[in-house]
């Protein structure tokens, strides 16, 4: 509990003190009602609004949207803390490139596709992920890329899993960008073709085209990235 004043300074840094706290009450009533006031309004009027400096629209959409892109980061990241920094990244991203967005697409579909972006774009820089599925990408026959599915891999299983993986990682960073998008996107968060096609802002049709094409070409070039291994470890076989 504050003490009174007991001299004409001390009176007036209470006055100020007591002013500035009213001024403080009145911001936050301000700012509580024009965010009331917000939520009534469409996304349309609130990108309106953004794009000509109303943070506080840009605070309301980013609120509206944040749940389904902190979703679907996490699906593909994986861990909380990471899913907390990627969707930073992404609001940042859609801050900066607000003036880019025409409105063709709705504005949750255009924030939840710089988020997919920004998650895909971590794990790149991660360069490595425990969990790679490579299920969608297996050999129907046999062969050399076998799916490992029991419960307690060998040490053995675990380094070829391991390869096999870096493989695929590298054969997926060679496709065209059209069939690497969609693919990072399925591979990632075990997305189904629905939501890779919502995601990616293509038709259903559109998305598995590309699905099946970049199938045929990781099966070609898992292989070519197994004959580049090799002819890589004869030739330093060669210098010894």
């Amino acid at each position: 509990m504050s003490s009174l004043p007991t001299g004409i300074d001390d009176g007036r840094k209470f006055w100020q003190l007591g002013v500035n706290n009213a001024m403080a009450r009145a911001d936050l009533y301000v700012a509580s009602e024009l965010r009331q006031s917000l939520e009534l309004h469409p996304d349309e009027f609130l990108v309106d609004r953004a794009k000509v400096g109303d943070e506080t629209a840009f605070a309301e959409l980013c609120q509206r949207h944040s749940g389904m892109a902190t979703r679907m980061i996490n699906r593909i990241v994986r861990n909380n803390e990471d899913t907390e920094d990627v969707l930073q990244e992404a609001t940042l991203k859609a801050y900066l490139h607000l003036n880019g967005f025409d409105g063709r697409a709705k504005f949750s579909t255009w924030f939840t596709k710089i988020s997919v972006n920004s998650a895909l774009m971590f794990l790149r820089k991660k360069k490595s992920r425990p969990s790679q599925s490579l299920e969608d990408f297996t050999r129907e026959e046999g062969g050399e890329y076998r799916h490992f599915s029991d419960g307690s891999p060998s040490p053995e299983s675990i380094a070829v899993q391991s390869q096999l993986a870096a493989r695929l990682n590298q054969a997926i960073r060679r496709l065209p960008p059209v069939l690497r998008d969609v693919t990072e996107i399925r591979q990632s968060g075990d997305f189904s073709i629905e939501e890779v096609a919502g995601i990616a802002g293509l038709t259903l049709a559109t998305t598995k085209s590309r699905l099946l094409r970049a199938r045929k070409m990781l099966s070609v070039g898992m292989i070519q990235v197994r004959r580049t291994e090799e002819l890589g470890a004869r030739a330093t076989q060669s210098l010894r």
